[in-house]
């Protein structure tokens, strides 16, 4: 395991599968907040040498997600579920059940987090949606679109910037986001601005 130029830096940019930036990307940004830990470089010394290839990617971060998950390491089992899921095809019978248990284990990870959860309806379906409850006595509220084919859990994390502002936060998966698309096969779409506006 080695360095970028990045490594002066707070949040150090590991470099663990040499010339795959990519993976490199992934496994840096699943594992920021933790990478430091003493069990997850014990555990990255079993997992590097046996990722070759998009099959040994996700059963490795697989079954130690299941390991941790045993455990009760959520936030790290959480992690290694995110890195499983995160290659496989959206029609792969293993896709949902993979994404259900990184999502199960971030919420038992994040047990601060004051929240509550909404379906949105949205073409005869719903988007699901989660307003945080930051601030009792906040008059705004900020609603916050994650990109791409993110999950809002990803922003979720971030909340807590909000602390000591006037507002509650609002965020959604949209068409083509997580779990609207895992669960309920809504689409990417070009107008993503109408799942903003709450239209059916």
């Amino acid at each position: 395991m080695s360095l970028t130029n990045k490594e002066r830096g707070t949040n150090m940019f590991y470099e663990y599968i040499k010339n795959n930036p990519q993976w490199n990307l992934q496994i840096n940004r699943q594992l920021e907040g933790i990478k430091e830990s003493s069990k997850v470089k014990d555990d990255l010394k079993i997992i590097i040498p046996k990722l070759t290839n998009d099959a040994s990617w996700y059963k490795t971060w697989f079954s130690f997600g299941e390991l941790r998950e045993k455990e009760e390491d959520h936030a790290l089992a959480c992690a290694y579920f995110g890195l499983a899921q995160f290659y496989l095809n959206q029609d792969d019978e293993n896709r949902q059940t993979v994404v259900h248990r990184y999502l199960n284990n971030f919420y038992r990870a994040h047990t601060e987090i004051d929240y509550e959860s909404y379906q949105v309806p949205y073409q005869k379906t719903f988007l699901p949606a989660i307003k945080v409850n930051i601030n009792p006595t906040a008059t705004k509220i900020l609603i916050i679109i994650n990109g791409f084919d993110s999950f809002m859990e990803e922003i979720l994390v971030a909340v807590n910037f909000f602390k000591g502002t006037d507002y509650n936060v609002i965020l959604f998966d949209g068409p083509g986001q997580g779990r609207a698309l895992i669960d309920n096969n809504i689409k990417c779409t070009p107008y993503f601005e109408k799942s903003c506006q709450c239209n059916h």
